[in-house]
């Protein structure tokens, strides 16, 4: 087997470690192919060499998560993390977003890297961060209905803080809806928007 790892490789573990885990079709994204059996031969080898561990899902196939081997090589520190499925659709979806603008060539800021960067403050983080030149877009993926006044209370926070623009991905007629009129009931339909996901 070859023991040396490659550009590529390095590639696959830094994005892994960014979202905690991807599938495989977000890894084929991160590595520019469209070939399943390229991004499974390159994870298959990864996993041999004890980088990477993953975790089968019925009727997905498997996830994937870095080793503490993977994160040391990539000058990471932390523990192996455990993939849950309360948060998983939300959180592959997510990526599957934020990658799908990697590949555009605009920068992204996870939701991880934003709590490492402000650790200590309180308050909301949004899904992920685009940077579209001197413009930053908050991302949010959002599944599920949520109480209007917790929409209201995220809408006011985007209202005051830093944000060029807001950008809400839902794939639910009903969440659309009630961003929609919580939104235009903020004025604040100028600069955030609700986007089709998918």
């Amino acid at each position: 087997m070859n023991l040396r790892v490659t550009e590529n490789d390095i590639k696959v573990l830094e994005g892994v470690y960014r979202f905690r885990f991807l599938e495989l079709v977000q890894i084929m994204l991160l590595i520019g192919t469209t070939k399943e059996a390229t991004a499974y031969t390159r994870v298959r080898r990864l996993k041999q060499l004890g980088m990477i561990g993953g975790k089968a899902l019925l009727a997905r196939g498997q996830a994937y998560h870095l080793t503490v081997e993977g994160m040391k090589l990539i000058r990471q520190e932390g523990r192996e993390i455990k993939i849950g499925l309360g948060s998983y659709e939300h959180d592959i979806k997510t990526a599957q977003v934020l990658l799908e603008f990697l590949v555009q060539g605009k920068e992204i800021i996870t939701e991880r890297e934003l709590r490492v960067e402000q650790r200590g403050i309180a308050g909301h983080w949004p899904d992920g961060v685009v940077l579209d030149g001197k413009k930053k877009i908050a991302i949010e993926v959002e599944l599920s209905d949520k109480a209007a006044v917790r929409v209201a209370g995220i809408i006011d926070f985007y209202i005051k803080a830093s944000y060029e623009q807001v950008w809400y991905f839902t794939d639910s007629k009903s969440v659309e809806v009630l961003l929609g009129r919580v939104i235009k009931q903020k004025g604040a339909d100028d600069f955030i928007k609700v986007k089709p996901l998918g």
